[in-house]
């Protein structure tokens, strides 16, 4: 039977249930590191706390650059359960582009990759991906979440050149995802 979503955070739970079974394989270098479900689980709820711990309310932007990891998604599903809407950029992106998204979409934090700080703007709080928060906390208060609320907002060029914001909200992915 099919599981009727209203929104994206309710993946996060379905996780925790998963527990020991394997989400991510990150390759570094001759090594591999696994990250279960459950894991990521809970690095999610933990970023959801430090989200609430420094006054990011729902429907506040926060920025996500950094190359594809656990941390990355920890940071994505954080955001997700906390209502925030994660603006993902590509790893690629120069810092001169990613500066113009932070002026455009205001984030009042970023998620990024130890070596992605320089060259942005100092007046922005940064994250570094490598060191998430790694406790949750387990009284947050979930926060309501409706099918119209926004998911997150993709720059993309499509074929009209430059990039523009693009709001997902939780309706438009979980359209697409539900023929799958």
């Amino acid at each position: 039977m099919a599981v009727i979503r209203s929104h994206l955070a309710s993946l996060v739970d379905d996780f925790a249930r998963l527990g020991s079974h394997t989400a991510v394989v990150a390759f570094q270098g001759l090594r591999e590191r696994r990250t279960s479900y459950g894991q990521l689980a809970f690095s999610s709820r933990a970023v959801a706390g430090e989200l609430d711990r420094r006054g990011v309310l729902k429907g506040d932007r926060v920025v996500i650059w950094g190359a594809n990891s656990a941390e990355w998604v920890a940071a994505f599903f954080g955001c997700v359960l906390r209502g925030v809407v994660p603006v993902p950029i590509d790893l690629a992106s120069v810092p001169e582009f990613v500066g113009r998204i932070i002026g455009e979409v205001a984030p009042k934090l970023v998620f990024a990759d130890r070596d992605k700080f320089a060259g942005l703007p100092s007046d922005v709080s940064m994250v570094s991906l490598q060191e998430l928060p790694q406790s949750p906390d387990d009284s947050l208060r979930r926060v309501d979440l409706v099918p119209s609320d926004q998911l997150q907002i993709i720059f993309t060029s499509g074929t009209t050149g430059e990039p523009k914001g693009i709001v997902h909200t939780h309706q438009n992915v979980l359209a697409s995802l539900g023929p799958i």
